[in-house]
């Protein structure tokens, strides 16, 4: 797929001119005749490869010219097959569609292969119709052309900015909206992170004249749009205080300034538009919205930032708006907005401005890690929030003869509180009678008892988020797992185990049942302070179950068992017993898939893959 390339004034510098260059780059051709469809050429540029968005900023600057004539620019790339432009022509017709027309870009000419450094010289890209509707000559006369990027065509996801993006015969409709998702977010060479904007608010406008006898017409793009790019730097120590700077987790940034999203208007045939070095006159057709917002996720999370690091982003304004007032704001680690406010810069309508180094107040980043909650908006939705835990959260205290086999923390639960961790995995069987409670089950690793039992767990974690003294600041998350009973066998219960969980909390007091809540998407950081979540994996998908629950799934028995309880059940989860077996192991009939499920864990998978000093004491996997 190559790309083609546009060009985009920097800060103070007027829009390049484009001159008869473009033309001379054309092929010859004969005349066209009256019916003929118009061919059309853009503006385009050096081959790039691997395009992965519609237009982009290249990030490359060159210069056009010498002396006092010298302008500096940014090109800006276009995609092969995947950006549309619109374009209207009063005289052409078009099948009584109007007199105007969609196209794509397509193709390009072999680019500029001299080395006499002329980046200036480029060769162009053409456009192609978007099914029968297309531009035609009519008659000899002049012919006038007004084109706006992007086309509607490219809103197809969005009905409402569809509708309000438009060319309605020479006046241009656009929208800049007031939330602009990043088409991704990359890491460069230096592990800072760019956020790739969505070029389709890039706004550009391009008008040309020519007749019939001239056989193509050559539109040049001017960007219409005012866009700044932002470097945001995270501080690397801080002033004061006894915090420390903590990998800082965005969620979004906000831009906050007058009327900066919204509708807008720009009549391309306006005589003010005299050329390239010149705009379009735009309009704002609405009061507008104050504040952009900038989602920042990354791999379907937010975006986690480490002391010293930067993310680049760039947001496009309307062309009308004041851009004298602008500040840009952030909530880090789901904390209320921090900003700094954009000083003594006035941003250039129409043109792209490159703002670095922009530092976020340290203060805002002193977080102490023991009580980091406190430090955060009690309006945060507890589903935005990364949640640090850790599994086999006891492990630290395995004791067998060698202790480091299946240990999966070394730190104490204090150890892990204070580091921040507020989610905890804890594994333990059923009691053998499911009149007693789980309470008094051993907290095991591999079927090694880690010399706590699940109710000291569950009341240790209610302690510590009942703050003495003072309002709860902090909520915690307790994932019990069930690990199955007996020798390779199916001896699940998960109808017991439930039962046995319901006798645990009803032992518990009043008030340590009303630390207990259930999670729920609408839940907020407020109503879960001093609270604990229970989550249990109570059954695993697609394995049997040995208990007597008639025409009823263990699962929905079990969801019967522990109604009213708070404790939230996950369906289809559980401890992996074969876990091996669905990674492709073969083993030998006597050799258990995994190590919980065998009083004689030499005879497990486990054993072999973890404890084994050489190849060929491993069994025969094929047979």
């Amino acid at each position: 797929m190559n790309k083609k390339y546009l060009l985009s004034a920097l800060m103070g510098v007027a829009a390049v001119a484009f001159t008869g260059c473009i033309e001379e780059n054309f092929e010859k051709v004969t005349p066209a005749q009256d019916g003929d469809e118009i061919i059309f050429g853009v503006r385009a540029g050096f081959e790039n490869s691997n395009p992965s968005t519609r237009t982009e900023y290249s990030g490359e600057i060159y210069t056009v010219g010498d002396g006092e004539n010298t302008k500096k620019f940014e090109r800006i790339d276009w995609v092969d097959g995947t950006d549309m432009i619109q374009i209207y022509c009063p005289e052409a017709t078009n099948g009584g569609e109007g007199n105007t027309a969609h196209y794509r870009i397509n193709d390009a000419s072999t680019p500029d292969d001299d080395d006499d450094n002329t980046k200036d010289k480029k060769d162009e890209a053409f456009l192609t119709r978007i099914g029968d509707s297309s531009l035609q000559w009519n008659g000899t006369d002049e012919h006038h052309f007004y084109a706006m990027y992007p086309s509607s065509n490219l809103f197809a996801d969005n009905s409402t900015i569809a509708q309000g993006v438009k060319l309605n015969k020479t006046v241009l409709n656009g929208i800049v909206p007031d939330t602009q998702n990043p088409v991704k977010i990359v890491e460069d060479e230096n592990g800072n992170y760019i956020a790739v904007p969505d070029m389709r608010y890039a706004y550009m406008a391009a008008k040309s004249v020519a007749v019939p006898s001239q056989g193509k017409v050559s539109l040049t793009f001017v960007p219409i749009v005012t866009a700044v790019q932002i470097e945001l730097q995270m501080p690397t120590s801080v002033s004061s205080g006894s915090g420390q700077v903590v990998p800082t987790t965005i969620a979004e940034i906000k831009v906050e300034g007058s009327g900066i999203a919204g509708a807008f208007t720009a009549d391309l045939s306006d005589n003010a538009w005299k050329d390239t070095d010149t705009y379009p006159v735009c309009k704002n057709t609405a009061e507008g919205s104050g504040s952009i917002l900038i989602p920042v996720w990354r791999d379907d999370k937010p975006l986690t930032i480490e002391a010293g690091e930067t993310l680049t982003f760039t947001v496009f304004l309307r062309p009308g708006a004041d851009v004298s007032d602008l500040k840009v704001l952030i909530s880090p680690n789901g904390a209320g907005y921090v900003g700094q406010n954009i000083d003594d810069i006035i941003f250039p309508a129409m043109k792209k401005t490159t703002l670095d180094n922009l530092s976020l107040p340290a203060t805002a980043l002193e977080i102490d890690a023991s009580s980091w909650m406190a430090q955060l908006s009690e309006d945060t939705p507890l589903k935005k929030l990364s949640i640090p835990g850790t599994g086999g959260s006891f492990s630290y205290n395995y004791n067998s003869s060698n202790p480091d086999w299946y240990k999966q923390q070394t730190l104490t639960l204090d150890e892990q509180w204070a580091a921040g961790i507020r989610a905890f995995e804890i594994v333990s069987d059923r009691p053998s009678d499911p009149s007693t409670t789980l309470g008094t089950q051993n907290v095991k690793c591999n079927k090694v008892s880690m010399g706590v039992t699940v109710l000291e767990v569950l009341q240790n974690l209610l302690t510590k988020t009942a703050s003495v003294g003072a309002s709860p600041t902090e909520c915690a998350v307790l994932i019990l797992t069930y690990q199955p009973e007996g020798v390779l066998g199916n001896a699940r219960n998960a109808a017991n185990y439930a039962s046995s969980l319901k006798k645990m909390y009803d032992g518990l007091t009043s008030a340590q049942k009303d630390q207990i809540i259930q999670y729920t998407p609408s839940l907020t950081l407020a109503e879960a302070k001093g609270k604990v979540m229970i989550f249990c994996r109570i059954n695993q998908k697609d394995e049997t179950d040995n208990g007597d629950t008639s025409d009823k799934t263990a699962f929905e028995v079990a969801t019967e068992t522990l109604a009213g309880t708070n404790i939230t059940l996950i369906d289809g989860c559980g401890t992996g017993k074969d876990r091996w077996g669905s990674r492709g192991y073969k083993v030998q009939g006597n050799v258990a898939y995994d190590a919980a499920n065998t009083s004689d864990e030499t005879r497990s998978v486990d054993y072999y893959l973890m404890k084994s000093n050489s190849d060929s004491s491993f069994p025969d996997w094929n047979n």
